[in-house]
């Protein structure tokens, strides 16, 4: 690929500056190949740069992650608010994490939270926002094919231990120092479902009530009552308000917001089980209740199979991480988040996994194949109904199990309580 095409003068300048500096010489030898599979990453470009000193030959990696140029996607997309937020992410929020850690001696080696990529530059410039970040697959992390494999018990149990960690950090910087994590949550405003408010909104809840169709064509028309009972009559409104921080006080938290199978990474031992994770992609961090990020993995990321079985030790792995790095941080767990505080959340906050689930399914069932280009996409768009319905196709032969899918997620959150 043609560094000069495919990046901006400002972020060709710093990459090559950075890896002079990586390399310790002026002669440096790079290639750039893309860094995910298509419709992996709609909100910008990622590539794999690899390179090495002239004379040295020993090749190294980084990813570079690169907002859309394209002026209507930038404006459809909001790609630089998204870039600004994961840059803020990581230079400000993620860091100080660490830091904080480290200064009550919770240190790397430990049950501490360190499930993030390394970042190791960021440019926020307008119409060059970057992000120079550690090449996981080169640590041989690789991502589920989720198009064609379940996450296994293993890989559940390591994201839940992973975010109980992440969110125990928030609870014990609420308690610790309250102004501090004031000013870093103040970072994490909603920026998810701002869409709302646009030409968007119709389409949205057009695509919403394609879900809540599957279940007429399943005569489960008692789900059906129950989630337009628990939606109300204002979707918009009930919208905005599970993913109000106000509502989830006192423990609302720093949350990902964006936690899925495509945004999550393995390492595996020699037998094939997954025995680490890293979390990836921050675009759409949100300061609201945890439930919002434990909902959307638990129900969009796992067969009802695996929730039948392991739903409440799901719940006890997260709730135990939580607990153990919140105390070793000095705060205690039943007065910033007790169990009952956790399984009132999931009831008041559990149907928001329906709502994020009508964009979120049909992205996990499309076909790769069938995605179009995103420049062109919103360059098309406007105010296309069809919008949306056109990137994400999904297969006839998969619609029996989306349908299937779909239905499984009301009967559990039926059967929890959520609704």
């Amino acid at each position: 690929m043609d560094i000069k095409e495919i990046l901006a003068t400002k972020t060709k300048e710093e990459l090559i500056k950075f890896l002079q500096k990586q390399l310790n010489s002026v002669d440096v030898e790079l290639r750039i190949e893309h860094g995910s599979k298509t419709g992996d990453n709609f909100m910008g470009e990622v590539y794999r740069v690899l390179y090495e000193e002239s004379n040295e030959k020993i090749e190294s990696s980084l990813i570079l992650k690169v907002a859309p140029r394209n002026p209507m996607r930038r404006e459809r997309m909001r790609s630089r608010d998204l870039f600004v937020r994961e840059i803020n992410m990581y230079d400000k929020i993620l860091s100080f994490f660490e830091e904080f850690q480290l200064s009550k001696g919770v240190i790397p080696g430990g049950n501490v939270f360190n499930e993030s990529a390394k970042c190791y530059f960021s440019i926020s410039e307008e119409l060059s926002e970057s992000l120079f970040l550690e090449d996981l697959r080169s640590k041989r992390f690789e991502m589920i094919n989720y198009r064609k494999k379940s996450v296994t018990f293993e890989h559940v149990s390591l994201v839940m231990n992973s975010l109980g960690k992440f969110h125990g950090i928030s609870f014990a910087l609420k308690d610790q120092q309250p102004e501090k994590f004031k000013e870093l949550a103040s970072l994490s405003f909603e920026q998810y479902w701002t869409f709302l408010e646009s030409e968007f909104n119709d389409h949205y809840f057009d695509t919403l009530k394609r879900l809540t169709t599957i279940l007429e064509e399943k005569k489960r028309f008692d789900l059906l009552e129950k989630f337009n009972r628990a939606a109300g009559v204002d979707q918009c409104a009930t919208i905005f308000n599970l993913v109000a921080s106000a509502a989830a006080e006192p423990y609302a938290v720093i949350c990902h917001g964006d936690l899925t199978t495509y945004n999550s990474m393995f390492r595996y031992d020699e037998q094939g089980k997954a025995v680490e994770v890293k979390l990836i992609d921050w675009q759409f961090t949100r300061y609201a209740s945890p439930i919002t990020d434990l909902v959307l993995y638990l129900f969009c990321s796992t067969t009802k199979e695996l929730r039948d079985q392991h739903y409440e030790d799901f719940l006890k792995i997260y709730y135990g991480s939580l607990c153990d790095l919140l105390t070793r941080l000095g705060s205690d767990p039943q007065k910033m988040f007790p169990y009952e505080a956790l399984l009132e959340q999931m009831q008041k906050f559990g149907i928001y996994t329906i709502f994020v689930g009508a964009f979120l399914f049909p992205m996990l069932y499309a076909d790769p194949a069938t995605i179009p280009n995103f420049d062109d996409v919103a360059e098309k768009a406007g105010s296309d109904e069809s919008f949306f319905e056109n990137i994400f196709q999904i297969p006839d032969e998969l619609k029996m199990a989306y349908n299937n899918k779909i239905t499984d997620l009301f009967i559990d959150l039926e059967r929890l309580g959520c609704m």
